[in-house]
């Protein structure tokens, strides 16, 4: 039931002011079906357990965060004193604090003055208990946490300019004879775009009939359709040419690449505007087999992600992070083209235990993209990295006035509940942190062969 409304919840805008819900693992079904409908009443909301009181606090302190909503219940506080630490150690007056009772507490707790919104099942009806919690949803500075319709007045000031340089040409045409019949100018009239744009969409100025062809012959006709199917062809024909060249130029590259090089290979989503499209992948070859073999790790954090989606014992081989980097629904099929594919290799991963801990690794696994391990990370000019725009905006941990973040290894930490990572310093903590944390990045690593033609 959890996976199925959680799959329909919108994610939270994080660049725009939001408001912050938190809960324990133990009162999930009640939290998700009251995100579920304030989202569908037009909250932007973040919604995160409260597994470490430290993330919450940063969460709250940040500057779009409007207001947070903590559920409790006997057993999460009980188990956590997760809400008298929220509560008492909290310092950001501009955030408005609100307690959900997932049931009766009575006076276990000091609320410290914040706001108390009782049970549901306190209210007569659902929408009640709703209307007395979107009650409280007030920002001070009058700042909007709202769905924004601001891409609607957007797209009508688009349509406007549009449609003043469509009249404009129209009637330039129309002054030099190109338009024989004044009715067949459109009208002044915004509205009268339909009649050209059918989809709805903005149409290229360059496929109206009306100004180029006014005379619409089947002779003409025949003549346009040539020559488009002409160009059409001269141009996937130019494209594939230039696809050919830029691939045997990054084979190239690859082939002459050595231990310290930085290649680029690949492309992903990174400096997190997907109107431009995605860019190339840098890497930096951490070795070089005789046979030509790399391996390489990605010079920048390409993602934030959690290591596994909830706080449960979990190894390398069943965590969702390696899920995620290996799948042709995500990291693998969307970073790599077929004839990339075909150069990635196998690698068969040994995944030791921590010894120093006691911790098991779990089985060996056959991966395409992986994580290093901590013994991999022994490579020094690998240790330090930067994340992306795209890592940044997706809520990656910064230190303020620094640019380095930590990431993920895939050996396990002090316990399964936990796994090892590199510090911005770029010092490997062997102890480890929580697996469900998500503001870690992920720099994939594989082993690559240019000269492979090995059919996946």
């Amino acid at each position: 039931m959890k996976d199925s409304i959680m799959g329909k919840i919108k994610p939270c805008a994080k660049d725009k002011p939001f408001i912050f819900i938190g809960y324990s693992e133990v009162d999930t079904e009640v939290v998700y079906r009251d995100v579920y409908e304030l989202r569908l009443r037009g909250w932007n909301i973040r919604l995160e357990s409260t597994s470490c009181t430290i993330d919450v606090l940063k969460i709250t302190e940040d500057i779009h965060c409007k207001l947070g909503i903590f559920y409790v219940s006997k057993c999460s506080l009980c188990s956590d004193r997760k809400l008298k630490e929220i509560v008492l150690n909290h310092e950001n007056d501009s955030v408005k604090l609100i307690i959900v009772e997932v049931e009766e507490i009575g006076d276990i707790v000091d609320y410290n003055n914040s706001v108390i919104i009782k049970p549901c099942s306190s209210y007569s009806n659902e929408e009640e208990y709703y209307s007395a919690i979107e009650e409280h949803i007030i920002v001070d500075d009058e700042e909007d946490i709202s769905e924004s319709d601001s891409y609607i007045e957007s797209y009508l000031q688009m349509l406007h300019v549009e449609h003043e340089r469509y009249m404009s040409l129209a009637r330039k045409s129309y002054d030099d004879g190109k338009i024989e019949d004044k009715q067949d100018l459109p009208k002044d009239d915004i509205k009268d775009l339909s009649r050209y744009h059918a989809d709805g969409l903005l149409a290229s100025l360059e496929e109206q009939p009306i100004i180029t062809h006014p005379k619409n012959t089947l002779l003409h006709r025949t003549i346009l359709l040539l020559s488009l199917f002409l160009f059409i062809g001269y141009s996937v024909m130019i494209l594939r040419k230039n696809d050919d060249i830029l691939d045997n130029n990054k084979g190239r590259q690859l082939r002459i690449a050595d231990i310290g090089d930085i290649v680029t290979f690949g492309r992903y989503e990174q400096d997190n505007d997907e109107n431009n499209g995605t860019e190339d992948i840098e890497w930096i070859v951490l070795d070089k087999e005789e046979d030509g073999t790399l391996l390489l790790l990605s010079v920048h954090a390409l993602e934030t992600k959690r290591y596994h989606n909830e706080l449960i014992d979990v190894t390398w081989e069943t965590c969702t992070l390696r899920e995620w980097l290996n799948s042709n629904d995500a990291f693998y099929g969307i970073a790599f083209n077929e004839k990339e594919k075909k150069m990635i290799l196998t690698t068969e991963l040994k995944n030791d235990d921590n010894l120093q801990y006691g911790t098991e690794g779990g089985n060996d696994t056959s991966d395409m993209v992986f994580l290093l391990s901590k013994e991999d990370a022994k490579y020094d000019k690998a240790k330090q990295c930067t994340p992306t725009p795209h890592a940044l905006a997706s809520g990656i941990y910064i230190k303020e006035n620094e640019t380095t973040c930590w990431w993920w290894l895939r050996s396990p930490g002090i316990s399964n509940f936990g796994a090892t990572f590199v510090n911005n310093e770029g010092n490997v903590d062997t102890f480890g942190y929580v697996v469900n944390y998500d503001f870690y990045g992920v720099r994939p690593a594989l082993r690559v062969n240019p000269s492979s033609s090995v059919q996946k």
